[in-house]
């Protein structure tokens, strides 16, 4: 058989074996924009550098600053923004103002990006000693595959604001958001103290817990 047949049989071969082989989670792109948190209420945080986004939120729901969120302080964040998003204030959020937060204020939940961003590109290479384990790897790629806000916060929820929508009639009303948020406070309250402190809360590395 001619050198040049044999070369070509061998190149195909490789080919198959690569398109075959199982992916590595560290060539699983992480979420477009790495400096980005979505609050359990739904409300994005963004930034860039080493500033910890997650840990923005919290300090701005510790409204007394004692280093933990009771009950009625996340309730109270959680209020405000819907406050932000229903902008005719007649305690409902529907229509062009859920349009508002899926395409103007929080994007990403929809697979876009803000506008006048830039996306990061193609994940490079990381320096052995900088590759997290194996552990956090599967989880990091597992996270890359969740759906809307779920890869960007600490509750498997795509759409934090209108999955409180009860009645399904595609308005959320005040009560409805509030008893949603409450659920979400209980969830994440994983030694059930009634308060929650910064290292009970489910780490960015990890996977979300998921709402039930």
């Amino acid at each position: 058989m001619p050198a040049f047949r044999v070369g070509f049989l061998l190149a195909c071969a490789a080919c198959c074996v690569a398109a075959n082989a199982k992916p590595d989670p560290r060539d699983i792109p992480p979420p477009i924009y790495p400096h980005l948190f979505i609050s359990p209420s739904g409300e994005p945080f963004r930034g860039k550098g080493d500033e910890d986004q997650m840990l923005r939120w919290f300090r701005q729901a510790d409204g007394d600053h004692d280093g933990r969120v009771s009950p009625s302080e996340f309730a109270a964040d959680a209020q405000r923004f819907f406050r932000l998003l229903d902008q005719n204030g007649d305690g409902a959020i529907a229509g062009a103002e859920i349009d508002r937060y899926e395409y103007d204020i929080a994007p990403e939940i929809s697979g876009l990006r803000p506008e006048g961003a830039k996306s990061d590109g193609p994940p490079r290479p990381q320096p052995a000693a900088k590759r997290p384990d194996k552990k956090t790897r599967k989880a990091l790629a597992a996270r890359a595959s969740l759906q809307g806000a779920s890869r960007y916060g600490i509750l498997d929820i795509p759409e934090p604001v209108t999955s409180p929508d009860a009645d399904i009639n595609g308005s959320v009303t005040s009560g409805e958001y509030l008893a949603a948020i409450n659920q979400r406070f209980a969830l994440l309250d994983t030694d059930k103290d009634g308060m929650l402190t910064f290292e009970e809360l489910p780490k960015l590395d990890g996977l979300p817990l998921r709402a039930r």
